[in-house]
């Protein structure tokens, strides 16, 4: 079955297909494409449009299978293409978007976000009130959250640090 948004196939629209019956065991990566174009185009493989789906290969069962995309590639006629390489996924960290999401450092920036590493969206990293620490710009040092220290292009030390115990050094202008 193949589930398309209404403007497939053009640009910026996407579909999703479905196998049955579902497999439950033993899943098995089954992924092909063809591309036919008269002129010069592409096929993209992108995060969801929806953030908080992550970028991932799934099953449509109650309890979902669900296999990380390793990375994004394009398909190109006429001009070239990027095949990714089998391998391992680019670890998933904190993305501030509208909230914090869990996303790699790509689909973050894919959906115009602060991306801010590794750690977890349980502390609320992304809002204006979240633990601050030291936070290294401009040859000095500020109290700031995570994020807004990660605005300012700053070098953040980690929450609950202190400008004082935290030496600022001209790497951090």
């Amino acid at each position: 079955m193949l589930l398309a948004t209404p403007s497939w196939p053009s640009t910026g629209s996407g579909m999703a297909m479905t196998f049955g019956p579902h497999i439950t065991e033993n899943p098995a990566p089954i992924v092909w494409f063809i591309l036919k174009a008269n002129e010069p185009g592409e096929f993209r493989l992108v995060p969801h449009p929806i953030p908080a789906h992550g970028g991932r290969f799934s099953n449509f069962d109650a309890s979902p299978w669900l296999e990380p995309i390793t990375d994004y590639g394009t398909v190109a006629a006429g001009a070239p293409g990027y095949v990714p390489l089998p391998g391992d996924r680019e670890p998933l960290g904190i993305c501030c978007l509208d909230q914090c999401t869990q996303l790699t450092a790509f689909e973050c920036a894919y959906h115009d976000g602060l991306f801010l590493g590794e750690g977890s969206c349980s502390t609320s990293p992304c809002v204006a009130d979240a633990d601050k620490g030291a936070c290294c710009l401009n040859g000095g040092c500020e109290l700031k959250s995570r994020a807004e220290c990660y605005r300012l292009n700053g070098a953040f030390a980690g929450e609950g640090t202190t400008c004082d115990a935290t030496p600022c050094d001209e790497s951090e202008k």
